[in-house]
């Protein structure tokens, strides 16, 4: 980088000289990601792009250091960098639970990569409009709904807005979940049980269900469920209910994915680690998230972002021969 230029600096200048060169707007190659400085009347070189090579976003705000082609790069917490997938600009996605944390960063990565978004959320109507206005700040259509993913009623009227809102429904993600508190299995009621096996796995099948038909008939869709680690682990202490409908999940989704894989169907599962979402900091104090941390091999949460990227993928032409999968994104929890 030039003396005296700041970071963002830096960046507009690649991003303009991406857009006089021929490159695809802000979505720019390898040469950025490996910090070749590119200067307002500087064409990049042939050979600093990699044939092949993904194709990343360059949001405002992400760390640019410059640093030989082929050094390693560590990103930071909060980078923003992403992979981008051409071939899914204009396809109609359904994201349940997208309202925060990691439905939140999902919906925010699939509008980035051109994805229109049916957002559905339960109740919070001033957040579900937020996120909305970030997503249209993407240049897509997006929307939202709020209702109880439980029940039928409410899913297929849901499907239904979509279809007016957005039109034909490609890509569904199954994120809606949670539970609220910590509890031995002798302390957890029949209600509570009956709650969140519902919220955490019925929703899956309802909305599933409810999207199918067209998809079947396409010959194309994508679904991913949002699992966790503690469907194959008994990570989460005193949460025997979510750990059980994590489980159902991924059985859920090979069974699914096995019946439509003829169809032209994906269904895959992504089952994240601990997450430093909203909730996540809310809940915990900094000695919890010390306790947690330790847990982890990497030493650290997961970022949302980090959890949204593999659900793009999965939902791309790279993903195009997987399904039945569920991809543990949980920072070498999962192979102890």
């Amino acid at each position: 980088m030039r003396p005296g230029r700041t970071n963002q600096d830096a960046a507009d200048a690649v991003v303009n000289a991406a857009g006089r060169y021929g490159l695809s707007g802000r979505f720019l190659s390898l040469f950025i990601d490996h910090g070749v400085g590119i200067g307002a009347n500087e064409p990049p070189s042939i050979g600093e792009t990699l044939p092949g090579a993904p194709v990343y976003e360059f949001r405002p705000g992400m760390v640019f250091r410059p640093a030989p082609i082929g050094a390693p790069r560590e990103p930071t917490r909060g980078e923003t960098t992403m992979a981008f997938y051409p071939e899914l600009k204009g396809k109609n996605a359904i994201v349940t639970g997208g309202t925060t944390g990691i439905g939140e960063a999902i919906a925010l990565d699939l509008a980035a990569t051109g994805v229109n978004v049916m957002v559905v959320g339960s109740k919070n109507k001033e957040r579900a409009e937020r996120v909305v206005a970030a997503l249209r700040d993407e240049g897509v259509t997006a929307t939202y709904a709020l209702l109880d993913v439980t029940r039928s009623d409410d899913v297929a009227h849901m499907v239904e807005q979509t279809h007016e809102a957005l039109g034909p429904i490609h890509i569904l993600v199954n994120c809606a979940g949670g539970f609220p508190a910590r509890r031995k299995v002798i302390e957890t009621s029949e209600e509570e049980w009956d709650a969140i096996i519902d919220l955490n796995l019925k929703s899956a099948f309802l909305c599933s269900k409810a999207v199918l038909p067209e998809m079947i008939e396409r010959g194309w869709g994508q679904i991913v469920n949002i699992g966790s680690e503690t469907g194959r682990t008994a990570a989460a202490d005193r949460a025997a209910h979510y750990s059980a409908a994590k489980a159902g999940l991924m059985g859920f989704t090979r069974h699914l994915a096995r019946e439509v894989a003829n169809n032209g169907v994906t269904v895959n599962c992504a089952n994240p680690a601990t997450t430093w979402s909203e909730r996540v900091r809310h809940i915990n104090t900094p000695e919890t998230t010390r306790m947690l941390e330790a847990k982890v091999p990497m030493g650290r949460l997961a970022e949302p972002e980090e959890q949204s990227a593999i659900v793009v993928f999965l939902c791309s032409n790279g993903a195009s021969y997987i399904t039945g999968t569920a991809i543990d994104v949980a920072g070498g929890k999962v192979m102890f």
